[in-house]
């Protein structure tokens, strides 16, 4: 509603990230600011939601909050943000412990997944940082994923052969990937084999990410997705029987290829089901791990928990199981597999930005003096019930004062 001033009232109904965010950006210009008279509405006397935190004054003011906060690189918005928030604060360096965006998040280029046979095993998933920075929106196209999947996969194979005897010797044993069906699928996608190298993994990669290109091009062109799905196919297998299981015991061995088993049938079903033409919410009807069934995966219902150790962190990372049981995973296929794109493949930066404070200290309370600065009303101790229209539909009206605490008119309080 408008008051006398025709500025526009606006009550934004609780204080978490989402709240801020809003308030921030109604007031991000002087014009915006000349336009919106904002009160943000607070039931208790901490801003933040579940990414509030505090300091315990009588333990060393050790920081309590609702359990670790990181930051993936491609939450553009969050960042763009908070280095809009950090320029508007002009903190002195000298003084002040987080002066810019820059000292309250650093870079984190690795993912740690742990997996669990005999004894609990370590995985170090590296990620190479990129020159933008986070805040700003960096298109991918799904040729450039392919690419990385397999990238990271090919990296990883070759780290083994070369650091540890065992899997070199398998390799050694075991027959040449792909034979003619790569070199027939680099010839088709104009790739020339110059030589055959022992891995055999270059050419296979390349030609798969050629063909997936190829295929979208021709909105769906069957023969190229054929092709493709037959080289990952035969990968995976190879990887299974000349690698998995020749050497059992192998836990490095046995996280390859169980995330070579996931990351296969995700890239096929990809294409196979059209995602990237029609939209990945056409699939949110199907479980996550269903869906990579489906495409091929080895997926065990009854016991989750000797799933992928990738699979299963995707469900950790995102606290997807039912009444929080763990053997109860269930997540959305569309937007699963959205969500580990965007956070693995369109980061920028660094996969990772790791807050050297509580999320209170780094993003709230930055957040909150800039908004007090731009004269945002902060209504604490203030749990909205109800809000209903003035009799003649002109405005807001509350229904219940306060007795306690000074109530502003546009919203229901107790």
């Amino acid at each position: 509603m408008r008051d006398g001033s025709h500025k526009t009232r606006v009550a934004i109904l609780g204080g978490g990230p989402a709240a801020l965010a809003a308030a921030f950006e109604l007031t991000a210009t002087p014009a915006l600011q000349a336009r919106h008279e904002i009160t943000i509405y607070q039931p208790g006397w901490r801003l933040g939601g579940k990414c509030a935190s505090g300091r315990n004054l009588k333990v060393h003011r050790r920081i309590e909050e609702h359990g670790l906060h990181v930051w993936f690189g491609c939450y553009d918005n969050a960042f763009s943000i908070m280095r809009r928030c950090y320029a508007s604060l002009g903190r002195d360096k000298r003084t002040e412990a987080l002066p810019t965006w820059r000292h309250a998040f650093k870079p984190c280029y690795h993912v740690a997944v742990w997996d669990r046979g005999d004894d609990w095993q370590r995985h170090v998933l590296e990620f190479p940082p990129t020159p933008a920075e986070p805040g700003t929106e960096r298109e991918r196209e799904f040729g450039d994923v392919v690419r990385e999947v397999l990238g990271w996969i090919e990296r990883r194979m070759r780290k083994l052969v070369a650091e540890d005897d065992d899997v070199a010797a398998a390799v050694e044993a075991a027959p040449a990937l792909g034979g003619d069906q790569v070199d027939a699928a680099a010839r088709d996608v104009g790739i020339e084999v110059e030589r055959p190298e022992y891995l055999g993994v270059t050419y296979l990669f390349e030609a798969a990410a050629r063909l997936a290109e190829r295929h979208l091009e021709r909105n769906g062109a069957l023969d190229d997705l054929e092709t493709f799905a037959g080289l990952l196919g035969g990968f995976n297998g190879w990887v299974t029987e000349h690698l998995a299981d020749a050497l059992p015991g192998h836990a490095d061995i046995r996280f390859l290829a169980s995330t070579v088993d996931v990351v296969m049938a995700a890239l096929k079903g990809i294409l196979a089901d059209g995602l990237v033409l029609k939209g990945f919410d056409s699939i949110n009807d199907e479980e996550l791990s269903d869906w990579l069934a489906r495409h091929g995966a080895s997926i065990d219902k009854e016991h989750p928990e000797r799933n992928s150790a990738f699979l299963r962190g995707v469900y950790d990372g995102s606290f997807a199981f039912e009444d929080g049981d763990p053997l109860r995973p269930n997540m959305a296929a569309g937007r699963a597999l959205q969500g580990a794109i965007r956070c693995l493949f369109h980061y920028n930066g660094a996969v990772l930005w790791r807050m050297q404070a509580g999320m209170g200290d780094a993003v709230i309370a930055p957040l909150y003096e800039v908004l007090r600065d731009r004269k945002v009303r902060f209504a604490f101790f203030h749990a909205v019930d109800e809000v209903r229209p003035t009799a003649d539909a002109a405005g807001w009206a509350r229904s219940r004062s306060c007795s306690r605490w000074p109530c502003a008119t546009g919203a229901t309080s107790r």
